[in-house]
């Protein structure tokens, strides 16, 4: 085999993809523990006081359009 020239081999050199790989295998347990904050929290839904349906608190209900005691929308859909 010939003798590479020192240009060609520095060429070869910088044309390698480098591969970034843990050093070490993340254990289970390890693991679990950085993913126990991804877990879903179910919907707080609460009983309309009007019309006895469940909606997310502090929404408007979308059968009777109820905000709170002082606030109703109006859910009729005509335009005025």
């Amino acid at each position: 085999m010939a003798a590479a020239s020192g240009d060609g081999l520095s060429v070869r050199l910088l044309r390698v993809r480098v591969v970034m790989v843990p050093v070490q295998k993340k254990s289970k347990c390890a693991k679990r523990k950085r993913r126990s904050h991804h877990s879903l929290t179910p919907a707080n839904l609460v009983t309309c006081p009007k019309c006895v349906n469940l909606r997310r608190s502090h929404t408007a209900c979308s059968v009777c359009g109820l905000v709170n005691h002082r606030l109703m929308l109006d859910l009729s859909g005509e335009k005025s």
